[in-house]
C-alpha cells in the first residue's frame, strides 16, 4: 500500500505531507484545490514525464517522495532486487526531483534509478486511471497476462514457457553441430595432422634449452678447445706453470718450517693451493679432451632446432604449449566422431519436444478463447451496472501465420512465442453499432476509468498491482450510477488499496477513508493543503457535495 506522500514545491503545492490508509480512500474538495496536482505528483513519482513549468513559481526545485509497504511476493520487490536496490522491512521509499531547469533525478531507498526502470517499477506499483494515464490495463503487452491470470492459466503458461525454452537450447546446439558436421571432415583431416604431426617429432620437455645449449659448443669448439688447452697449459703442463712456480715456492716453504716452526701454517696453506691447482688443472684437461669436432652433430643439432621452432609457429610458444596443443586436438577428434550421434539424439528430443508444445499451446489457445468470452459476459455485466448500457468490451485472440512454424491452428500453421500462439487485446465500443477498438484510444477519460473499474471489480483476486488510482471516475454519471460507482470501488477496496478524486457524494459516502484538499492564501500565495476528516467533518462535506453552498440539516 501507499502509507505517506510528499510533495514539495510542485504548482501551488509549497509543501504537502499526508498519510494514507488501507482500503478506500477518497479525496475530495473544491474544483481547483488541487486535487489533479495530487494524482500528477503520483505519476511522476512513479516514472511519468515532467515540465518544468510544474516547478512551483519563485522554487528552483521540486520533489515528491512516496512510501510503499509491500506484501512479501510483491512485484516490485523482486525488481528493485534485481536492480540492486536495498530493501529492508519491505518497503520502498521513492524519491523524484525536479528542476526549473528540465532536470530529473529519481531515487529508490537511497539509490539512484534510471527514469526509464522508476517506470517499469512503478507499474507494478500503481495504477492510475482516468485523465493522467498509467495504467498497465491499456498497453496490449499486458492484455495476454490479465487473461491469462483470470482463467488461471498461469501455470500451465510456465510449463508451456519452460518447453519452449529447453526447445531453443535444442535448436541452437544442433545448429551448432550441423556447421560442425558440414566441416566434420575438413576439420578431421586438419587435427588428424597436426596431431601426428607433433607426435611424429617425439617432443621432450625442455629440449630445444638443452639443444640450444649443445649447438652453441658445436658452433664453437675450435675456440673452446683452445682456451681450454692454453689455460691447462699455464697451470701446469708448460715449462714455467704455474704448478711449477707453486711447487718451487713449497719447496722453499718447507725448508722455513724446518728452521722456523711458526711458518709451518703459511706450508699448509701453499700445499692446499697446490692440490687445488691440480684439480682446477685436471678438470680442464677433462673439459679439453671431451669437445667435439662433429659437423654431422652440428647439422643435426640445427635441423632439430629448426623442427622444433616451426612447431612453435603453429602450436604454442613452447614445447609444453605444443604438446598440449595435440591433446585439444586428439579430444577435438573424438568430440566430431560423437556428433552425428549427439545430432541424432537431439533431433529426437526436438521432434518430441515439438509435439508437446503444439499440444500444450492449442490446448492453452483454446483455454484463452473460453475465459475471455467469459471475462467478456462479466465485463458486460458490470458495464451496464455501472450506467454503460449497449458498450462492448470484446477480446481478441489472434495468430501471426508462419510457413516455418509447426503449430497448426484451423489449417494454417502459426507462430509460437513463449507464452504459447495467442496474441490478446481488448478492443472496447463505446456506442451500439460501432466496431470495437484498441482500449487504449478511448476518448473519455470517464469512460476510460469506469470501463478500468469494472475489470478491476473482476480482476482482484488476481490483479497483482497492491494500489489503484481513479481520477476522474464519476464523468458523466450521477444519481444510482455513482452509488453504483461507489459500490464498486469498496467492493475492489477490500483487495487493494484504492484512492478515488471524485465529485459525488453517492462515492464519497462509500470510502473508509475521506480527505479534503483545499486551497488556501499564506504569505499572499495560494496553497494546497490536504486533511483527513473526522466523522464529523465528514459528514459535513459530504452535505456540502451533496447541498451546495447553504447546509440544511
Amino acid at each position: 500500500m501507499l502509507r505517506e506522500l510528499h510533495i514539495k514545491n510542485m504548482a501551488i503545492i509549497e509543501d504537502l505531507r499526508v498519510e494514507l490508509s488501507e482500503g478506500f480512500n477518497v479525496l475530495t474538495g473544491e474544483t481547483g484545490a488541487g486535487k489533479s496536482i495530487i494524482v500528477g505528483a503520483l505519476g511522476l513519482c512513479l516514472g511519468d514525464k515532467f515540465s518544468s513549468q510544474d516547478v512551483r513559481s519563485g522554487a528552483q526545485e521540486g520533489c515528491v517522495e512516496a512510501v510503499f509497504s509491500l506484501s512479501p511476493e510483491a512485484e516490485a520487490l523482486r525488481m528493485a532486487s534485481e536492480q540492486g536496490i536495498p530493501v529492508e522491512g519491505r518497503e520502498l521509499f521513492i524519491r523524484r526531483t525536479f528542476t526549473d531547469a528540465g532536470r530529473s533525478r529519481a531515487y529508490v531507498n537511497g539509490s539512484p534509478l534510471p527514469v526509464a526502470a522508476l517506470k517499469s517499477l512503478g507499474e507494478t506499483l500503481l495504477d492510475i486511471h482516468g485523465q493522467h494515464q498509467h495504467q498497465q490495463l491499456l498497453h496490449q503487452e499486458h492484455h495476454l497476462d490479465i487473461l491469462d491470470a483470470y482463467g488461471q492459466l498461469l501455470v500451465p503458461r510456465a510449463v508451456l514457457e519452460e518447453g519452449y525454452a529447453r526447445l531453443q537450447e535444442v535448436q541452437n546446439r544442433l545448429e551448432e553441430l550441423r556447421e560442425t558436421d558440414r566441416e566434420r571432415y575438413r576439420l578431421q583431416d586438419l587435427l588428424n595432422y597436426q596431431a601426428r604431426e607433433i607426435e611424429a617429432a617425439g617432443l621432450t620437455p625442455g629440449e630445444d634449452v638443452e639443444l640450444e645449449q649443445e649447438l652453441i659448443m658445436l658452433q664453437n669448439a675450435e675456440k673452446l678447445y683452445e682456451a681450454a688447452s692454453l689455460a691447462y697449459s699455464l697451470l701446469y703442463e708448460s715449462e714455467g706453470s704455474a704448478g711449477e712456480h707453486i711447487a718451487k715456492a713449497l719447496s722453499h716453504a718447507e725448508e722455513i718450517t724446518g728452521l722456523d716452526t711458526r711458518m709451518s701454517e703459511l706450508s699448509e696453506e701453499l700445499s692446499a693451493a697446490m692440490h687445488q691447482l691440480q684439480d682446477i688443472a685436471e678438470r680442464l684437461r677433462s673439459y679439453r679432451d671431451k669437445i667435439s669436432f662433429d659437423p654431422a652433430r652440428l647439422t643435426q643439432a640445427e635441423d632439430r632446432l629448426q623442427q622444433i621452432k616451426d612447431l612453435k609457429k603453429k602450436y604454442g610458444q613452447t614445447i609444453e604449449e605444443i604438446m598440449a596443443f595435440r591433446e585439444d586436438a586428439l579430444s577435438r577428434l573424438t568430440d566430431l566422431e560423437g556428433c552425428s550421434e549427439e545430432i541424432e539424439k537431439l533431433e529426437g528430443e526436438s521432434a518430441e519436444l515439438r509435439s508437446e508444445l503444439s499440444a500444450q499451446s492449442l490446448e492453452l489457445s483454446e483455454k484463452r478463447s473460453e475465459a475471455a468470452r467469459r471475462l467478456e459476459e462479466e465485463a458486460a455485466s458490470e458495464l451496464s451496472q455501472l450506467k454503460m448500457d449497449g458498450t462492448l468490451l470484446n477480446i481478441s485472440l489472434q495468430q501471426v501465420p508462419d510457413q516455418e512454424g509447426f503449430v497448426e491452428y484451423e489449417g494454417d500453421t502459426v507462430r509460437l512465442y513463449p507464452w504459447g500462439i495467442d496474441q490478446a487485446e481488448f478492443l472496447f465500443s463505446a456506442n451500439p453499432g460501432e466496431e470495437p477498438k484498441p482500449l487504449a484510444r478511448i476518448a473519455s477519460g470517464g469512460e476510460i476509468a469506469r470501463v478500468m473499474l469494472a475489470l478491476k471489480s473482476i480482476l482482484a483476486e488476481v490483479d497483482r498491482v497492491p494500489a489503484l488510482v481513479f481520477d476522474e471516475v464519476d464523468a458523466g454519471i450521477g444519481g444510482s450510477a455513482a452509488e453504483v460507482v461507489g459500490i464498486k470501488l469498496e467492493a475492489v477496496s477490500r483487495k487493494r488499496q484504492v484512492f478515488c478524486v471524485t465529485h459525488l457524494p453517492q462515492i464519497a459516502a462509500t470510502a473508509g477513508h475521506h480527505y479534503r484538499v483545499e486551497k488556501v492564501s499564506s504569505k499572499g500565495r495560494n496553497v494546497t493543503t490536504v486533511r483527513k476528516l473526522s466523522d464529523q467533518e465528514r459528514l459535513e462535506e459530504i452535505a456540502r457535495m451533496s447541498g451546495g453552498k447553504k447546509i440544511t440539516q
